[in-house]
């Protein structure tokens, strides 16, 4: 019998012994700290044997709240709760003093009177997937950021609405006072977009950063102490181009993941600025001609009969000249094309420096122009024409060289026609007054001008 009984012991302590291994061993396998303490705080059982650098076996018996981080403000003691706790994340400390985020599950102990008698629990280390959650968590923003954006960019046709739409919903998105598209010129750089006023020392300080190049997101300050964002957005076509964004009061400051969200914007914006400047290079390309770089005559007339407007206004006058190029068609087909060609750019040249910065010069199309001499009179129009003639017999035809014989140097034939005060002939009367002067002209031999008379019908 009492052999019976020290067998049966032996075997129980076995099992025991067997149990606890197991247990140490599935503690060691699922966390990276277990521990149990007493009514005191103190540590009676810590593995494994390194927790956080610190050696388990020293631990024992020392105050479990050594390990809490250090701050000024109250912290919890997860190794001394009163309740049971799942997944409560706590700050730590290292042995080295680094911090360390843990994801507690903790159980209170009592003794026999039901009075709490320690804790008893196991903590993972959490930093690494915090780190991660974190970052997820600001890529999917960024993400939803840039959706948003484009939700509402991709509303709109034009390539400065774009823009527009875009920074309304930047603002909405990210609580700022106001957002602004910025483009450089020189050392300077103006406002094409923006949602509320840019304050001129912000516009003056982002110019300066702007003008050093901008790397990364960076802060301007305003003059009330508010603190402005800015972030380049260069396009295919030009790199001179930011985004700013700021807010009201001095203390609302930007964190690195609101200048990152602020970099993400432009990039959607970047989308209207690259349609706008391809909307903006074919409506130029709509209204100029391709070869001499003078406005068409679609752009031509547009522009007079808005001219006309202003002079209806201000009791103003003007003269139309409408100018052939004598000499064009016997240069194509003697000397080609090129030489044609060639003989046109210097048409144009000699018509632009001949008149003021506030006269229009055409090419009406083949070997016609149009001039207009905003309030000049039939004399002042007279002594330009005559001058115009006498530039072109001296000067066309320079790039050409030697003309072969039987080809006459090329000329202009020039018909004016005069809008005073209170005429009421728009820009189409104009030109078909001046072409059939022109025509007058050239039937007298070319080389000169004509002049359509008032109460004459051609």
């Amino acid at each position: 019998m009492p052999g019976d009984i020290l067998s049966r012991d032996h075997a129980l302590n076995l099992a025991l012994l067997e149990s606890r291994q197991r247990w140490r061993d599935l503690v060691r396998i699922s966390a990276d700290l277990a521990f149990e303490t007493d009514a005191e705080g103190r540590f009676v059982f810590l593995a494994p044997e390194s927790v956080l650098g610190w050696p388990a076996e020293a631990m024992v018996g020392a105050a479990a709240d050594r390990l809490l981080a250090v701050d000024d403000g109250p912290r919890f003691n997860p190794f001394f709760s009163a309740v049971a706790l799942r997944d409560c994340l706590v700050w730590l400390r290292r042995d080295d003093g680094t911090p360390c985020r843990m994801r507690f599950s903790v159980a209170p102990l009592y003794d026999q009177t039901g009075k709490i008698a320690g804790a008893r629990g196991v903590a993972r280390d959490a930093t690494d997937h915090d780190r991660v959650e974190t970052a997820t968590a600001r890529v999917l923003r960024r993400a939803a950021l840039i959706d948003h954006l484009r939700s509402h960019v991709l509303t709109e046709v034009l390539g400065s609405r774009k823009v527009m739409r875009g920074l309304e919903a930047l603002v909405a998105a990210i609580g700022a006072a106001g957002a602004a598209m910025l483009r450089l010129v020189g050392p300077s750089c103006e406002v094409i977009g923006a949602t509320a006023t840019v304050a001129e020392s912000v516009r003056l300080a982002a110019a300066h950063q702007m003008a050093q190049g901008l790397d990364s997101p960076v802060l301007v300050a305003g003059p009330d102490g508010t603190l402005a964002a800015l972030a380049a957005t260069p396009t295919r076509f030009d790199l001179g181009h930011a985004l700013l964004a700021w807010r009201d009061a001095p203390h609302d400051g930007w964190d690195g993941d609101e200048l990152a969200l602020l970099a993400a914007a432009g990039t959607v914006l970047r989308n209207g600025l690259e349609q706008e400047a391809v909307q903006l290079e074919m409506a130029q390309l709509a209204r100029t001609d391709p070869l001499t770089g003078l406005p068409n005559r679609r752009a031509f007339q547009e522009t007079l009969d808005r001219r006309i407007g202003r002079l209806e206004a201000d009791c103003g006058r003007g003269v139309l000249l409408f100018i052939d190029l004598d000499g064009l068609k016997p240069v194509n087909d003697g000397l080609g094309h090129e030489a044609g060609d060639a003989l046109l750019r210097e048409a144009a040249c000699l018509l632009r420096a001949a008149v003021r910065d506030q006269d229009l010069v055409a090419r009406l199309g083949g070997d016609e122009f149009g001039v207009w001499l905003d309030g000049a009179d039939r004399f002042a129009a007279a002594e330009r024409a005559e001058m115009l003639c006498r530039a072109a017999a001296s000067q066309l035809g320079r790039e050409i060289g030697e003309m072969p014989d039987g080809l006459r140097r090329p000329g202009f034939s020039i018909g004016l026609a005069v809008r005073e005060a209170g005429d009421e002939s728009d820009a189409a009367t104009l030109l078909r007054l001046a072409d059939t002067a022109m025509y007058r002209a050239k039937q007298a031999g070319g080389d000169g001008w004509r002049a359509h008379t008032l109460g004459h019908t051609p």
